[in-house]
């Protein structure tokens, strides 16, 4: 279990603290450190990371780190059928659908100025169910 990014003199991360299985107390140097947890994780190490430097944490000079969370952002597009019912319960997979092929290394994204990838997912909704289901 990870507990601390490490950081020098300069303030940049130099690796992670982290207790094993056994409970022994370990670091790991790392040229880059990228926090990939959960949010609620993310915002635990950076908040456990105090130093000289960084009394209130790791990138939390602001005083904002864990303040003001929303954990699942992603942009959404809703779409209506008027001439059919969709029953969310039946189908493949119960009408979900993702696809994953944008996600980590599966596309060369490397000239676009981010880490990792993203998906796209249908879900089903009840917007107009609920309104047009049959009787």
């Amino acid at each position: 279990m990870c507990y601390r990014v490490n950081t020098d003199n300069s303030g940049r991360a130099t690796g992670v603290s982290y207790f094993g299985p056994d409970g022994s107390d370990n670091t790991i140097e790392a040229e880059i450190v990228i926090l990939t947890p959960f949010i609620y994780d993310n915002t635990r190490l950076l908040l456990l990371s105090k130093t000289e430097k960084f009394p209130n944490g790791l990138a939390n000079s602001s005083g904002q780190v864990g303040k003001h969370l929303m954990a699942h952002i992603g942009p959404r597009v809703f779409a209506t059928f008027d001439d059919r019912f969709v029953n969310i319960y039946m189908g493949p997979s119960a009408q979900k659908h993702s696809l994953d092929d944008f996600n980590a290394d599966n596309f060369d994204h490397g000239g676009l100025a981010f880490i990792r990838g993203g998906r796209f997912r249908s879900l089903p909704s009840t917007l107009k169910q609920a309104r047009s289901a049959p009787r």
